[in-house]
Formats: C-alpha cells, structure tokens, sequence
C-alpha cells in the first residue's frame, strides 16, 4: 500500500483504491498513515479564542499597514487600517509611503481625545512593521500615556482583529467598485 500510495503522488487511499480498481478491505485503508503526508497537512497551533470583551471603548487600539494590488487614483500604494478593540470601530487611510502613518496616527489620536474628552486611548498595538518603531512614536505615546506594544514575529494572530478586519474589508470594497462598473484599480 505505502509503495502505491507514493507513486500515486501521495493520492488519499481512497483515491488510490479506486485508480487501481483493487479491492483493499477497511483495515488496510485505516491502519497506513503516511507521516510525510500528516507533515505537510500539519498547521500551527491556534491561539485560544478570547469570547469575552474586556476593553473600553477606545482604550487599545490596534493598528496595521496592507499594500494594495494597484495605485489608487491619488497614487495611494497602501493604507493604515486601524480598529478600535472594544468596538470594533475601524478607520482607513490612505498611504503613499508608510512614513505617513504616523501623522494619520498622531491625527486621529488628537480628534478622538477632543471628541471623547472621558475616554482615553491607553494602549496601541501594531504588528513589527518598520513604519511603528523609532523614537518618534515612543516621545509620543510617552507624552500622551499610551503604550505601545508589538505583535511577536511571525504570528498574525496576535494582530488578528485587524488582519481579519482586512480579510472582510477588501471583499467589500472589490464588490462596490463592481456594482458600480468602476475599475478595480481605484
């Protein structure tokens, strides 16, 4: 079985029975494993799901940089995604280089303290991207009382609110600009 399992190109035993047209009774078919084929279908382990919401409205906020497939009309290359932890509020702005993000960044923060005088931004949180390390953004964050933290290396699921904000995001936009018979590269 595991020498026609491997010249089949690691086809499912099922697949393999069939291509063959041999009968292999149910214990053959359930007692080879291939550990090649276990390895390769092998995935990183989950982070536990978190059900409950334990932030304030505004206090962590989470912030993440994705490149878009084409220029936008204004030369935009990427955008800063932004979304609030408690709420799940989101703000998007549009990039021409990632050096713009802390100005988007610095903006919203000052228009959401004048807007919410009660609540404060306590804690921002972005993935290891190059654009949130550097002085400025820590002078900044200390001035103002906000932490800044990083996402580990490699591990999206730390950030996995705004990744995933992405991932529903970017369908939507794709789907208005067809509605609209726009081009997709607005």
């Amino acid at each position: 079985m595991k020498l026609l399992h491997q010249r089949f190109g690691h086809l499912g035993m099922y697949s393999t029975q069939l291509d063959v047209g041999v009968k292999i009774n149910e214990n053959g078919l359930t007692s080879y494993e291939c550990a090649a084929c276990a390895a390769s279908k092998a995935k990183r382990m989950t982070y536990a799901r978190v059900p409950v919401r334990r932030s304030k409205p505004l206090a962590t906020l989470i912030v993440d940089i994705c490149a878009l497939n084409e220029d936008s009309v204004d030369r935009a290359t990427m955008f800063l995604f932004i979304v609030d932890k408690a709420t799940r509020y989101k703000w998007v702005f549009l990039l021409k280089r990632k050096s713009e993000a802390a100005f988007y960044i610095k903006g919203l923060l000052n228009r959401l303290q004048r807007r919410f005088p009660d609540q404060r931004v306590r804690l921002l949180w972005s993935d290891q991207g190059g654009e949130f390390l550097g002085n400025e953004h820590d002078e900044y964050g200390k001035e103002r009382g906000i932490e800044l933290k990083m996402a580990n290396i490699y591990s999206p699921q730390e950030n996995g609110i705004v990744e995933k904000s992405d991932g529903d995001v970017l369908p939507r936009l794709r789907a208005m600009l067809m509605a609209t018979n726009l081009p997709l590269i607005l």
